[in-house]
């Protein structure tokens, strides 16, 4: 996977997802989930997490928030510059 780059990140649109996919993570849940990372009203960024069978558009709703700096890197590589604009 790519590094989401800080020109990438300026250019999506308020509330798109950047990226999503399917991870078995015993630091987030013992089975898999599905993530979703979205960009925010303003200029920041989070991940969400649910259970694998949940939809991207449920994830994005009503998902837990990733916190771990280590577990955003490895689901959502990024320049450090887009890294400090996520929301924890």
């Amino acid at each position: 996977m790519r590094k989401l780059t800080s020109k990438q990140f300026d250019e999506a649109d308020h509330n798109s997802v950047l990226g999503t996919g399917v991870v078995t993570d015993p630091e987030l849940y013992e089975n898999p989930v599905r993530w979703v990372a979205v960009k925010g009203w303003g200029n920041d960024w989070a991940i969400y997490y649910n259970l694998e069978h949940h939809s991207v558009g449920q994830v994005k709703g009503n998902g837990d928030k990733v916190t771990s700096a280590n577990l955003i890197q490895n689901l959502m590589p990024c320049e450090v510059e887009v890294l400090e604009k996520y929301r924890l």
